[in-house]
């Protein structure tokens, strides 16, 4: 914050920044911290935009750089070859006066040490008397407060929410009110990009389990390793008319399918008669659900460090958000079902569980044919609704960057040009929403949409039973 502030700030007379300069390389991508968000805005490090970078763009302002010689994050060595080479670029561009490097004895702490060399330093440079003295501190007199005086409250008038919230309403309010399917693919793909091949595709032999066979296999796209249970009926039972069910869920593909999960159920594998249509059905675990979930790494052990935050904050910053990431791969497996698998798209319904379903509409969006239905499930409403609930309970993977100057979901849900089925839409603190938010969220929508507001497992299940027999021959 203060290195930014410096650059944008002309009020500031000098800058004293401690425990905070490394080589982003280091830290937070070497050593898989999860950093705090704000200053990892997307696309950062491709721009190679380095935290040394910044602190020298400041030049000419005065900069005491503070480090712990015992920093458990920033590590003293990382420090020493930073601090050498901000003095040189200081001492080239003539002010070498107006850079200091102080080693602490401290830990990752902004310490009484630190507060007497930086009021030195303000002394120097504000006030123009480097001789004045600083009063000795004395740590008794100065006790750790009450945790709830440490805790964050924001002010209620302008603050980090507040100002973000005002550029999302003004990033909607200047989109197109209304796009054809053509136009809402070039949005997404702006955002997303554009979906590529499956480079490799394994398979396991069949394994009967009634009227279906289940196979594993390993898809390989964009180098990423997506394992899959694909599902299809056994001869007497495949049509050729039979429709396809590619079913995404943000908690795996295991809790999809054991113990009579939904997709199980859809696949009709204990049904020995010919009708209803026995469907295929493809449940791939995308990167980072289900099998593909990483394996935990020390620092998000931390109370502020997860998993979620580290992968999200991370492929943000390296341009490439993890939203979008999974919706590449989620078009691309949908492209090599249609054009390797040789299924009819007007027979494809596409599901998404939770994000799943924001990965749901936007894939569908990106793709050539019309698809025979899509359905969200469980899912976020908009992306919009993130910015406008202080309370959001999504992960931090649910945030796309960028996507809010192109479209939002409820534009995909009026827009795709297939049947589309939303339901139990969830608000932005993961609650039902009902038909009067539904409304005010998404909108008047077309007949061709299916809503249905807070509706249990069992309704969903029933909807989109329906839609796979509206779609068979």
């Amino acid at each position: 914050t203060t290195l930014f502030a410096t650059l944008f700030d002309d009020r500031i007379t000098c800058q004293g920044p401690s425990c905070c300069i490394n080589r982003m390389a280091d830290h937070p991508v070497g050593d898989l911290y999860s950093p705090c968000p704000e200053s990892k805005w997307s696309g950062r490090l491709p721009a190679g935009v380095d935290e040394l970078d910044v602190l020298l763009a400041g030049i000419p302002t005065p900069a005491l750089y503070m480090a712990g010689r015992k920093d458990e994050v920033f590590q003293i060595d990382w420090s020493r070859g930073l601090a050498a080479e901000a003095a040189e670029c200081y001492n080239m561009a003539g002010a070498a006066d107006r850079f200091r490097f102080f080693e602490d004895e401290s830990g990752h702490a902004y310490t009484l040490a630190q507060v007497r060399e930086f009021v030195a330093w303000m002394n120097r440079w504000m006030l123009g008397e480097p001789e004045r003295p600083v009063p000795e501190l004395d740590p008794e007199d100065f006790p750790m407060l009450p945790y709830e005086q440490l805790q964050c409250h924001p002010a209620p008038e302008e603050n980090i929410f507040t100002l973000n919230r005002v550029i999302a309403r003004q990033q909607a309010a200047a989109r197109p009110e209304r796009r054809d399917s053509g136009q809402l693919r070039d949005a997404v793909a702006a955002v997303i990009g554009e979906p590529g091949t499956v480079d490799e595709w394994e398979e396991s032999n069949r394994f009967q389990v009634w009227s279906q066979t289940s196979r594993e296999l390993l898809a390989t796209v964009e180098g990423l390793h997506v394992p899959a249970t694909l599902m299809e009926p056994m001869p007497e039972y495949a049509r050729e008319d039979r429709p396809w069910l590619l079913f995404i869920d943000d908690a795996g593909r295991q809790k999809a399918l054991e113990s009579w999960g939904p997709a199980a159920q859809l696949s009709r594998m204990i049904q020995r008669d010919e009708i209803p249509i026995h469907p295929s059905v493809f449940v791939p675990d995308l990167p980072g659900w289900g099998d593909t979930e990483p394996a935990l790494v020390p620092y998000s052990m931390t109370g502020w460090g997860s998993m979620d935050r580290l992968t999200a904050y991370l492929s943000c910053t390296m341009g490439d958000g993890v939203l979008r990431i999974r919706t590449r791969v989620a078009a691309s497996l949908i492209r090599h079902l249609l054009e390797h698998c040789e299924v009819d798209p007007a027979r494809l319904i596409v599901v998404g569980r939770g994000l799943g379903g924001s990965v749901a509409l936007m894939a569908a969006a990106l793709c050539e044919g019309e698809l025979g239905g899509v359905v969200t499930w469980d899912g976020l409403t908009s992306f919009q609704s993130l910015a406008e609930e202080e309370g959001y309970t999504w992960p931090a993977g649910a945030f796309l960057p960028d996507v809010l100057v192109h479209f939002d979901l409820p534009e995909l849900m009026r827009g795709l040009p297939c049947p589309v089925a939303v339901l139990n839409p969830l608000d932005a603190a993961r609650e039902p929403v009902d038909e009067v938010g539904l409304e005010e969220m998404v909108g008047p929508l077309p007949d061709s949409v299916i809503l249905e507001p807070g509706c249990d497992s069992g309704r969903a299940i029933g909807v989109i039973g329906e839609l796979l027999e509206r779609v068979a021959g």
